[in-house]
Formats: C-alpha cells, structure tokens, sequence
C-alpha cells in the first residue's frame, strides 16, 4: 500500500498519468468530430460505388478490376481496400453509418501514429500537440467518414513513415521489414502511393545516412517484389485511366488549395473563402519564416522540421509535376502530406523559439479555421462534396 501510495505521489508518474489522460481526451474528440453527421446524408456516387462493387465479392472485383468490357474496366485501384470492405460490410452491413465507420477506424489509428511519431521525433507532448492537430483537422475528420480507401492509405503510409524513423533511428529488422510491408500495402490500396512513398524511402540519401540508405532500398526492394503481380497489370491500368479518367492538368493555383485543404478543407462558402485564405496563408508563411530561420542558424533539431516541410510539401510538387504529364492531381489523394503537414506547423511554433503571445495567437487562428471547416463539412449537402 505504501508503495502504491508513494508511486503516486511521484512527479513523474503525476505528469504520464496526466499526459495520458490528455491522449485519452485527444482521441475521444477525434473519434466524436468523425462520428459527427456520418449517416445524416445518402452516399454520393463514389462511396455508392465502393459500397457496389466490394459487395460483389473478391472474384468479381478482380474480375470487374482486370478485365476489360467494352474498352473499360469497372475500376483502376487496387482492390485492397475494397476487399477489406467487403469483410467489414460481410460483419456489420452495408447501412452509410456501417461503411462509412470503417474509414473512422482507420482515421483513428492516424491520430494515434501522428502521436507516436511525435513522441519519437521530439517528447511526447509535440506528440500529443499535433495529435491534437490531427484529431481537428477537417481535412482529416472529411476522409475519415467516406467510404473511400484513402483514410486506409494514409494510416499505411503513416506507418510507414513512423517505421522508416524509428529504422533510421534504432536500425533493428523490425522495423524495415515493417516499413516493406506498409509500403506495399499502401501500393494495394492507391495507385497515387507512390507519390509519397517515393520522397520518403529517399529521406536517407538527403540526410545522408548511408546505412539506412541501404536498409531502405532492401525494403523498397522486398515491396516492389510483393507489389510485383499488380505491377505486371499497371501499364494496362494505367491507359484505362487515360482513356477515362475526368482529372485535367493542375494549374499553380491547385497548390493553393492543396494547403487550404490542409488547412480548413474545401469546398467552402463563397463569402469564407477570404477568411479561410488568410487563415492558411498567415500560418503558413510564419511556418516558413520560421523553417527558414531554423535553417540558416543551424539549430539543433533543425532537420527534424525540414523533413516534415520535406514530406508535406515534396509529394503534392511531384504529383503536379507528373500531372503535367498524366493529370492524377486530386487533393484527397494527399491525406498523408496533409498529416505532416500538421507536424510541420506543430514543429515550427513549439520548436522554434517563437514567442508564447505569437503561438497562442496562430494556434487560435488554425483552431478558428479548423472549426468552421468541420462545421462545414457537416452541414454540407452538395454533390459531389469532393470536386473542387
């Protein structure tokens, strides 16, 4: 009893305690926010879809996926998600609240890797910070109700993320054959994967850590080996897209709107489109002053935040540029650039030294923004909710 009494008494088990109470507090308000309005509209066509065609079964999935009809497939993603769907709706039914709460999950296990991500990065109350980003985000809570295999896709990716740091960190097979595994996963589910896994399996060679290089190239390997079978296929999925995908060629203003998106999702009213600008703009510049500042001084820890700038903001650039080529660009297909996104504007005003009046004053104005874009989005009744 005493020694209960006095593990207790101890400050340092006060602060976990206190700090897991936090975390506790964190993700029952990210999963109320993805709950919110979930089954209060019908599903728009893409989530019609993924309800059809994952209720068809496996065989006929990958028959309507690689077959090919009149010039057309029935679909050109992967079929790991959908196959997954078809377990869950095989369990719990095909009603918007059942298929639409398989995507909370997967929006769950993200706030929850943002956290231990961070917690690994730099301590864990940068972890619980931009958790508590993640948990409000818009962004986020928008793709964590849809029927969709993108909130699937950025949960894979974010463990893949989390594994490559912890790899390149405490080295360890474990955690480089994790890294394969979520890499290829990722590629199961969307094709647009690669756009983020290609910038992260080369954070090595731009830190220049040559053994992690290697270890991540031997990952990268062991997954395009298991990614092999559907690789074989991409060329013909790849000219089904050309023949029939709606997406045009992204002007610069689509970089725009990525990071509104990350910031208070759109689409937004008309007369909230200014304030949402200005919201966006004024964290981000401050961000990037504060990234660029970090840089030139050299601080300690100055790496960490350029490579969450890195992984935000590398593969929405190599998406567009590869879009001015094939047009793929679709922000949702983002999410997980969004997520470090969040990271990055944690990191930059608890690890940068800006001044405690000027942190209160952008994470009030980011909240203010987040706010308006949840409520938003579930007062949203137009269609589609995902075109721009």
């Amino acid at each position: 009893m005493k020694s209960f009494l006095s593990r207790l008494s101890n400050p340092k088990f006060q602060v976990a305690a206190h700090q897991k109470g936090l975390l506790t507090l964190i993700l029952i308000s990210a999963l109320i926010l993805r709950l919110i309005a979930i089954s209060t509209r019908p599903l728009w066509y893409d989530e019609a879809f993924s309800t059809l065609f994952a209720s068809s079964g496996p065989v006929a999935m990958l028959q309507g996926t690689l077959g090919n009809f009149e010039g057309q497939a029935a679909e050109e993603h992967p079929l790991l998600y959908y196959t997954m769907l078809w377990g869950w709706m095989s369990a719990f039914g095909d009603t918007p609240l059942a298929v639409r709460s398989f995507s909370v999950i997967f929006g769950m296990g993200i706030v929850c890797l943002l956290y231990f991500l961070g917690k690994s990065l730099i301590d864990k109350c940068f972890g619980l910070l931009i958790a508590s980003l993640a948990a409000i985000a818009p962004f986020q809570v928008h793709y964590s109700q849809e029927v969709r295999m993108y909130a699937l896709m950025a949960f894979l990716l974010m463990g893949a993320t989390y594994s490559l740091w912890r790899g390149m960190r405490r080295g360890g097979l474990g955690w480089w054959l994790l890294f394969g595994l979520c890499s290829v996963l990722a590629q199961y589910t969307h094709n647009l994967a690669t756009f983020y896994l290609v910038p992260l399996a080369l954070t090595p060679l731009w830190i220049k850590d040559w053994r992690a290089l290697r270890a991540a190239l031997y990952s990268g390997l062991g997954a395009l080996l298991l990614y092999l079978p559907w690789l074989l296929r991409l060329p013909a999925q790849f000219a089904k897209i050309q023949d029939n995908f709606w997406i045009q060629r992204p002007s610069p203003a689509r970089i725009v709107t990525v990071i509104l998106s990350f910031v208070t999702n759109l689409p937004l009213p008309a007369n909230w489109i200014p304030f949402s600008l200005f919201i966006t703009l004024f964290v981000v510049a401050l961000a990037l002053w504060q990234t660029f500042k970090e840089w030139r001084r050299r601080e300690a820890g100055y790496q960490k935040g350029l490579w969450l700038f890195y992984l935000a903001f590398g593969p929405p650039i190599l998406l567009f540029v590869f879009s001015q080529w094939q047009p793929v660009f679709i922000e949702r297909a983002l999410l997980p650039s969004g997520v470090i996104f969040l990271a990055w504007i944690g990191w930059t005003f608890s690890q940068t030294g800006v001044p405690k009046w000027m942190q209160l004053l952008t994470y009030g104005v980011l909240v203010a923004g987040m706010v308006l874009g949840v409520y938003n989005h579930a007062e949203y009744a137009g269609f589609p909710y995902a075109h721009y």
